[in-house]
């Protein structure tokens, strides 16, 4: 009995561990690779934390199995399961949105959990530094910044452009995230105009980018 104890106190603290250094939830096979078991074997003790409140373990056809909502050691914060919204091509055009694509945990403390929704990069935009396959996070209730990423309508589109500056009558001027000459055709032709625009117009603001490397 102590021995098993012992055991699903070694995977909260695994689990944890993984959470603090990597913001986000280990998958099934990391969990069984770290404890040499098979993944049945890890996914019976996952299943008994959660029965006994020390984690929620559950599965969906957009992710798989997935961990949610454990407590940080010390803290408050819990993983917030993010729903990936839609795409973002290399123009910085969203594309699928809104929609669920699926879903990722991530520890945000402080942030609504509903107010809160990721992008994910289709290729790569290399002048907001942005890899294909990152997760741009965004944010429905926060005031807009000078610098940063935002989402604006402009036309029939949804665009993720940046802030450059705010004049005295509180419009902000904005930039496409892309800049090089071909890119600046392209979102010409697509009618930006890049007229001032007040913060009403702003749907969301990034807060952060999740990125996995291969390895």
């Amino acid at each position: 009995m102590t021995r098993r104890s012992d055991l699903r106190s070694e995977y909260l603290k695994f689990i944890r561990k993984y959470i603090d250094d990597n913001h986000c939830a280990p998958r099934l096979e990391e969990i069984a690779q770290y404890f040499n078991v098979t993944k049945p074997t890890a996914h019976k003790m996952l299943s008994s934390l959660m029965k006994e409140g020390q984690l929620v373990f559950n599965r969906d056809d957009y992710s798989g199995f997935y961990i949610r909502q454990i407590e940080k050691v010390g803290t408050t914060a819990y993983l917030t399961e993010i729903v990936i919204a839609g795409g973002i091509d290399r123009f910085g055009r969203l594309h699928e949105f809104p929609k669920k694509h699926g879903h990722f945990p991530l520890v945000l403390p402080g942030y609504d959990p509903d107010k809160l929704f990721a992008l994910q990069a289709w290729q790569h935009i290399p002048q907001a530094d942005i890899l294909s396959n990152d997760l741009l996070i965004f944010y429905q209730e926060l005031e807009p910044r000078i610098g940063g990423i935002c989402i604006i309508p402009v036309d029939d589109d949804w665009l993720i452009v940046r802030l450059v500056k705010q004049d005295e009558n509180r419009l902000f001027f904005w930039s496409p995230v892309v800049n090089s000459e071909g890119e600046k055709d392209t979102c010409r032709s697509l009618g930006v105009t890049q007229e001032p625009i007040t913060k009403e117009f702003v749907l969301a603001n990034a807060i952060a980018l999740k990125r996995t490397l291969s390895i």
